[in-house]
């Protein structure tokens, strides 16, 4: 009898997971057709039937030792884990790259020019939680660093309630920096449903957050370009970045761009970068679920990019798998942050949300 009344629970637990999908999905305003959000919601609440699904299983074990119990048991803390343990994580890197010289004859560390903390990908819509958000905003304010850097990709799938969820970040008590992605630029009208005439570079620098599109600032003596998608209708024209780097090649200068084939699409812009530049990207999600070799081949398949996450210095190469010879050495630096937010499926593995702290000499 207890067994029966478990097992009818399950059931209860599962038909609650799909309407709660459904209502949660007629509260989003998705970019593809609700059918695929209504999916990509059920995977994602579908952790409280597993939750069931695991104690059934420990249940079952009691009366029969056999290995599909095991097998479930298993697959249940792996999937919990991906949706519900990793996801909330939070990790803070630090990196330390030199801008100025290509080595220290001295080995002496020399202070920082600028510390930079880079967060990007934060994806504020169907998988967002206002609790992550807020430990983002407090570990940000927390870290000693000159600037805050977003590398774009702020919306998915938003619902009604996005003004003021993004209103959490107005709490920085950090200069912040961003630019867009495509997926921004397509949206840029999505506040105009809610705040007419408003749109996300607006609502931006509500929260005191500078948008650069294809535009220049100065901290600290160093300085930082913001590339937008090339098809971004306003301040579209590079010229005025062309003329500073070509004015100013001894300046230390950090590119901000949500892809890095954002900047590596435009050979007359990289043609200007040196040894001296460090160009900070994003959209990767360092792959979401790391596995070794798998996810970078599969990134690369995908999105044409070799470079899943973190560190690429200047002279190193990136091997195509399609290709036996290699990409052209880099004449400049790479950061590719891994994100913390998620799209498509809303797992997490290897690969936990992550804050960058960048200490450029």
């Amino acid at each position: 009898m207890l067994m029966y009344g478990f097992g009818v629970l399950g059931y209860v637990i599962a038909v609650s997971v799909a309407i709660f999908s459904f209502l949660k999905t007629m509260q989003a305003d998705p970019t593809t057709s609700r059918f695929v959000v209504w999916l990509q919601l059920l995977v994602y609440y579908l952790r409280f039937w597993v939750l069931w699904l695991f104690v059934w299983a420990n249940l079952q074990l009691l009366m029969n030792n056999h290995a599909l119990y095991w097998l479930i048991l298993g697959l249940c803390l792996l999937y919990m884990y991906m949706t519900w343990v990793e996801p909330n994580r939070l990790r803070i890197l630090h990196q330390s790259i030199d801008l100025t010289n290509t080595g220290n004859l001295n080995k002496q560390p020399k202070p920082p020019l600028l510390k930079l903390a880079v967060i990007g990908d934060v994806h504020i819509g169907i998988f967002h939680q206002k609790q992550q958000q807020e430990r983002w905003v407090k570990t940000l304010n927390r870290l000693d660093v000159d600037a805050v850097l977003f590398t774009g990709d702020w919306l998915y799938h938003a619902g009604a309630d996005l003004v003021g969820t993004m209103m959490l970040f107005r709490a920085i008590n950090k200069p912040c920096y961003t630019t867009l992605s495509q997926a921004d630029s397509e949206q840029q009208g999505k506040f105009s449903d809610i705040i007419p005439n408003v749109n996300l570079t607006d609502v931006l620098d509500i929260l005191n957050i500078q948008t650069l599109n294809n535009q220049i600032t100065m901290i600290n003596g160093v300085t930082i370009i913001g590339l937008s998608p090339d098809d971004y209708p306003k301040n579209n024209n590079k010229t005025a970045i062309y003329q500073w780097l070509d004015k100013n090649p001894n300046t230390p200068n950090v590119i901000i761009a949500h892809d890095i084939k954002t900047c590596q699409a435009n050979q007359q812009f990289t043609n200007k970068l040196t040894n001296k530049s460090l160009v900070i990207a994003g959209q990767s999600h360092g792959g979401q679920v790391n596995l070794p070799v798998i996810t970078k081949k599969i990134l690369q398949a995908m999105t044409g990019s070799g470079y899943l996450s973190g560190y690429y210095p200047r002279n190193c190469s990136i091997d195509r798998f399609t290709k036996t010879s290699a990409l052209p050495k880099l004449n400049y630096h790479i950061w590719i942050n891994t994100g913390v937010g998620m799209t498509g499926l809303p797992f997490r593995l290897n690969c936990p949300p992550q804050i960058d702290v960048l200490l450029l000499r």
